[in-house]
């Protein structure tokens, strides 16, 4: 997501962090809203908080695989 962030803004790479961590948490909400209605399935907070602590954490290694490899974020 931080590559097409990229590929279609051209916005900086901490913003694109947050708006790719935000994507994440927006999904995980319209997720939760589609298990409401979904039989033996049910909205929980809990999941929602563990998807977007997932996505943080996904960036989280991201961030520090290209910082600790020196690897372009975005490829020429």
């Amino acid at each position: 997501m931080i590559r097409a962030l990229h590929n279609e803004t051209r916005l900086p790479l901490p913003a694109r962090f947050l708006a790719a961590f935000f994507l994440a948490a927006a999904y995980g909400v319209t997720d939760e809203f589609h298990q409401y209605y979904v039989p033996g399935r049910d909205c929980s907070g809990f999941d929602l908080l563990a998807d977007t602590a997932g996505s943080a954490a996904g960036i989280f290694v991201f961030a520090r695989m290209i910082r600790a490899l020196r690897i372009p974020a975005v490829p020429d």
